[in-house]
């Protein structure tokens, strides 16, 4: 009879003969045989070649293309013209492919080979570097004395793009793997939910997304998202534990996923959870658990908790050092943001799954998981090897940077540090408000107006009154200077296309520029006389660039601009009659170092100004890239939010151009060819240092002292600027130095750490497809048929090609690169 045989040439009617003696297999057995999977198994009509299914699986997979989308192109390459006249197998296919998804996935777990009933997660692919006792870890992993490396770290978050339509017949549904794999079985989490019980709390955080959404409710939806875990260090889907949300992400939904974590340590003891809400979600974890009959925790199983580094600064600031990865002893070097990367592959299918049946929708999640997983897998190797090389370019520069913040501490203050650090780190699992040692935050540097306020109690107390008043004038021409440099940057964004209303706003600028130079040089003669005023009009226009080299550093697109040529007599060009002006020789010659010594001081306060703006500038560019131009969802809303990142990158180079004026000014003050005059200079601008446009990256630059931008590359040197010898008396700046010092310390250990735990993985792996290997040769020796062996052995010689290729990567990179 005629059979509909759908293949990936086609889809094609074509006549089959079954065999009708009396011993003959049922005519699905023979389509088996020949390599058709039937759509239906007492009178097939339509048949799958196993390569057009491979075929969907695979392009699912990777293109996330729908079993409609799939069928259409085969239509179409059929029949171009009369695609809609090719018969419309589209249920059968749907139908079909979950039967072949799923006997592939027991295939793969070895279940076609033994009689083992399938229990949670057995289908699912496990991390191979992760600590598994079962797995990977050798018999007496017990003794070891490196216990912190048996750790299993976990992160947990919600996903409310996968979401899920009521069925309108619910009880037709049926289930080919229940628990399997990924997703929670069906029946124990439905008993668990009916419960209801929520622990609330006093939320001492922000009101953040995962809080404010657990009473959200969304009537057309059975499920508004879903909950996952993967182990933080490499990516992988944890099995077992994926759950559907009812309103939002609740306690409840999430217990459930940290139950199941802990049922799979198999024995370990300590365990790393990791979730953007755990300074909330940690409180009544213990209380929670202890009242559920669902629930359950190992006896003396030690948890800590922790927020991934891109959540964490979503926090209040007393979160930061608490549940910050960056001082979780033995952590490692981890962001514990990676779940957000594995969501991509689940929001492909979202748009399928949406409208599909409970059990399908379930069934697909998983196999887009274990997709994940196996990939990751394959690439566990390069995986390892780039964090081993990793490594050994961090190690030295942090075990350095600590060296010497060391060597620059007092020995017993060091050491006090170190151990209050230890108890800290130690005293964690009781509380950790242990670790807010590391939250104390220095008070800013001394500002320009409280150094222009000390000058001038200071020369209210001079008994020569022709002194009086010099702060007061100084500080005036630094307040010019500051305009004049403003003025500049807007000339050259004024062009010959700019609008009259802009031009004669920027003549309006320069009128009264110049009228306050005018005043400013009257004011002047009190304390140089007229005769240098004349020899300042000879002087030539100002020699500096008007901070022009800086229009155009950074990571922010620029607007081009048009740029007219500065005519000498504008007066934003005009060298102002500042002591640093006349220069240091100058100055000396005519008896006049005390306006030299009061610009200087002065100076000092308008760079410290211009630094502290500089770090708060930036730590604002940040935070908009990523509260706004990141998270903008449409193209007129980045638009708006570059506008945004555009002012705050004018406000932000406004101060580098203050701040590198007034370091040059400076350069001006000191004696040339004095011994001591020039080791004071250097001294200096060894401390108020060059700003290179790679300091001024809102990537890598932050609010505070402790961020993740700076977590791997030592921040830059106006993050932890020094003070004068008058600033080391003040008491904060010892609480300013343990903070950096214990920051640099708290680098190198986690990078010490690291590279304990890389090559722990490593060893892990190669265990863990030896373990394979050897299951699969005894599978292979026990089975009945020689389809059954050839399978196995093919399965074997696949995980031994793997651990080879393990052995040897891991090898040549420990032999290239060595870690400290």
């Amino acid at each position: 009879r005629l059979l509909v045989v759908v293949d990936t040439s086609g889809i094609h009617e074509l006549p089959f003969t079954f065999c009708l003696c009396g011993d003959a297999p049922k005519q699905d057995i023979q389509l088996l045989q020949l390599g058709y999977y039937p759509a239906s198994q007492k009178r097939p009509s339509t048949v799958f070649t196993m390569r057009v299914l491979d075929a969907f699986l695979v392009s699912n997979r990777e293109c996330n293309a729908s079993a409609r989308s799939f069928y259409n192109m085969l239509r179409r390459t059929t029949n171009a013209a009369f695609p809609h006249m090719v018969p419309d197998r589209y249920r059968e296919l749907l139908r079909v492919s979950r039967q072949w998804r799923n006997m592939k996935a027991r295939l793969s777990a070895g279940f076609g080979h033994r009689q083992d009933a399938v229990k949670p997660g057995d289908l699912a692919v496990r991390c191979p570097a992760c600590p598994q006792p079962e797995l990977n870890l050798p018999d007496n992993w017990k003794e070891d004395p490196e216990q912190w490396k048996y750790t299993r770290a976990v992160v947990m978050d919600g996903n409310f793009t996968a979401q899920h339509r009521h069925m309108k017949n619910p009880a037709d549904d049926v289930r080919l793997a229940d628990g399997h794999t990924f997703v929670v079985g069906e029946e124990r989490y439905k008993e668990h939910l009916k419960l209801k019980q929520e622990w609330p709390t006093e939320n001492t955080c922000h009101d953040h997304r995962a809080v404010l959404n657990t009473a959200v409710s969304r009537g057309k939806y059975e499920a508004t998202g879903i909950g996952a875990a993967a182990c933080s260090r490499h990516g992988f889907f944890q099995p077992h534990s994926t759950v559907d949300f009812q309103l939002g992400e609740r306690q409840i939904n999430m217990d459930y996923i940290i139950h199941w974590i802990f049922a799979f340590l198999s024995g370990l003891t300590q365990v790393l959870l990791i979730y953007d809400i755990m300074c909330q979600y940690i409180k009544r974890l213990q209380e929670r658990f202890e009242k559920s009959q669902y629930l359950s925790m190992p006896a003396g199983l030690n948890i800590l908790g922790g927020i991934g580094q891109f959540h964490v600064h979503g926090h209040i600031p007393r979160c930061f050092p608490r549940f910050s990865l960056n001082f979780i002893r033995y952590a490692g070097i981890q962001d514990g943001e990676i779940i957000e990367t594995l969501w991509n592959k689940i929001n492909g299918i979202a748009g399928s799954t949406r409208g599909m049946s409970s059990a399908h929708c379930h069934e697909l999640i998983d196999d887009r998981m274990n997709d994940s997983n196996w990939m990751k897998l394959t690439r566990i190797v390069p995986t390892l090897v780039r964090k081993w090389r990793r490594v050994c370019k961090e190690l030295p520069p942090a075990d350095q940077k600590f060296a010497e913040l060391e060597a620059k501490t007092d020995a017993t203050q060091g050491a006090a540090w170190l151990a209050a650090a230890a108890a800290a780190a130690a005293g964690r699992h009781a509380g950790v408000e242990a670790l807010d040692m590391y939250a104390v935050q220095p008070s800013p540097l001394p500002t320009k107006k409280e150094i222009q306020a000390k000058l001038m109690e200071e020369e209210l107390q001079v008994d020569d009154i022709n002194a009086g008043g010099e702060t007061s004038w100084v500080a005036a021409g630094l307040r010019l200077e500051e305009r004049k440099l403003s003025v500049a940057y807007t000339a050259r964004c004024v062009g010959m296309q700019s609008t009259d209303a802009e031009r004669i706003g920027l003549a309006d600028q320069r009128q009264k520029l110049a009228r306050a130079i005018a005043t400013f040089h009257k004011a002047a003669e009190r304390h140089f006389g007229v005769q240098p005023l004349r020899h300042l009009r000879s002087l030539p226009a100002d020699q500096t660039r008007l901070g022009s080299e800086w229009d155009l550093v950074g990571d922010v697109p620029q607007i081009p601009v048009h740029r007219e040529d500065i005519h000498h007599l504008q007066p934003e060009t005009l060298a102002l009659a500042l002591p640093s002006t006349f220069g240091a020789e100058y100055l000396t010659r005519h008896g006049l170092t005390g306006l030299s010594d009061k610009e200087l001081q002065l100076r000092k306060g308008q760079m410290n100004d211009c630094l502290q703006a500089i770090r708060i500038g930036i730590g604002h560019k940040s935070m908009v890239f990523r509260k706004k131009v990141r998270q903008a969802t449409s193209t007129q809303a980045r638009l708006r939010s570059f506008d945004e990142v555009h002012v705050a990158d004018d406000a932000l180079k406004k101060n580098v151009r203050i701040y590198m004026q007034a370091r040059k000014a400076v350069a001006r003050l000191f004696l040339p060819g004095d011994c001591a005059a020039e080791t004071a200079k250097a001294s200096l601008l060894a401390r108020y240092r060059t700003i290179v446009g790679d300091d001024l990256k809102a990537s890598t630059t932050v609010l505070e002292p402790f961020t993740p931008g700076l977590r791997h590359k030592h921040e830059a040197w106006f993050w932890s600027m020094e003070d004068t010898e008058e600033g080391r008396g003040v008491g904060w700046m010892e609480d300013f130095n343990r903070m950096i010092f214990l920051r640099a310390h708290a680098r190198r250990e986690r990078w010490r750490e690291e590279r304990i735990l890389v090559r722990f993985e490593m060893e892990c792996t190669v265990r863990y497809f030896e373990h394979m290997a050897a299951d699969w040769m005894r599978w292979a020796q026990a089975s009945l048929t020689a389809g059954h062996r050839a399978f196995a052995e093919r399965q074997a010689a696949m995980w031994r090609s793997l651990r080879d290729h393990a052995v040897n990567g891991f090898a040549e990179a420990l032999a290239a690169h060595q870690a400290g």
